[in-house]
């Protein structure tokens, strides 16, 4: 990543992370999620906006003592989770490494074919560095298969009811280990489930994760103040109890 996706994706970390509102640029003492209004920092705070990834969700103040507030939008969170999910990184990780080992190999048939003698220590550098290669190789295609074999952690017949359970199970795995944050908010949950679930509304998202509740696929958690629920009409009511995060 270039230093302008880096800024960007940092300031989207940081937004998911602190779970509502964040100032957009820092004012004073207050912390924002670009540390100023000129140069590359307000150029890649502008490009988010434009991109749709973060949105403007109120303002006070004027001139140099304007304080704008921003969330993250459904395709922000898309953003972030496609630029940093462990089997992206991962599958990058595992083209480079297929790339060095040809580039390797290429260099060994080259250097034979103009060379009537080469000495035994290149011959023997090359073949370690192969072996590293490979052993790194087979080590992420290990890892790849794990990632990939996260679905039997969903029941088969559970799988039928709820076609979407293994992207909330990996986005929850995700979002856990990247931001560092367990606790997911059920319109976060909605709105990156219908990336690809055009067709799910409230009713059937709740009814899905009540069955993976159930199942103990997932951990549903309350809120301790109501006023904190950005939209109350996610919360999800089951047994007297009212839920607003999904959490692993």
């Amino acid at each position: 990543m270039n230093h302008e996706t880096d800024m960007l994706v940092a300031a989207l970390r940081k937004v998911v992370a602190s779970g509502g509102e964040h100032l957009l640029f820092k004012v004073s003492k207050q912390e924002g999620l670009f540390a100023s209004k000129t140069g590359l920092a307000a150029e890649v705070a502008q490009s988010a906006l434009d991109r749709q990834f973060i949105e403007l969700v109120r303002s006070e103040g004027e001139g140099k003592k304007l304080c704008q507030w921003v969330k993250i939008t459904a395709k922000g969170i898309r953003f972030l989770h496609e630029r940093e999910s462990p089997v992206r990184a991962l599958d990058e990780a595992l083209s480079l490494l297929k790339k060095e080992k040809e580039a390797t190999a290429v260099g060994v048939v080259r250097m034979q074919e103009r060379l009537e003698e080469i000495s035994e220590k290149l011959l023997q550098e090359a073949s370690h560095w192969t072996q590293k290669i490979e052993s790194l190789e087979k080590r992420i295609l290990d890892a790849l298969d794990r990632l990939e074999q996260a679905g039997p952690l969903v029941p088969p017949g559970l799988l039928k009811e709820v076609p979407w359970s293994i992207e909330v199970v990996r986005y929850l795995q995700w979002r856990r280990g990247e931001l560092d944050s367990g606790k997911c908010p059920l319109p976060e949950l909605f709105e990156m489930l219908q990336n690809a679930y055009s067709y799910l509304d409230c009713p059937s998202f709740h009814d899905g994760l009540k069955k993976l509740f159930q199942a103990r696929v997932i951990r549903l958690e309350g809120v301790s103040d109501p006023s904190l629920m950005d939209k109350p009409e996610f919360a999800l009511l089951d047994s007297g109890q009212v839920y607003y995060f999904a959490c692993r």
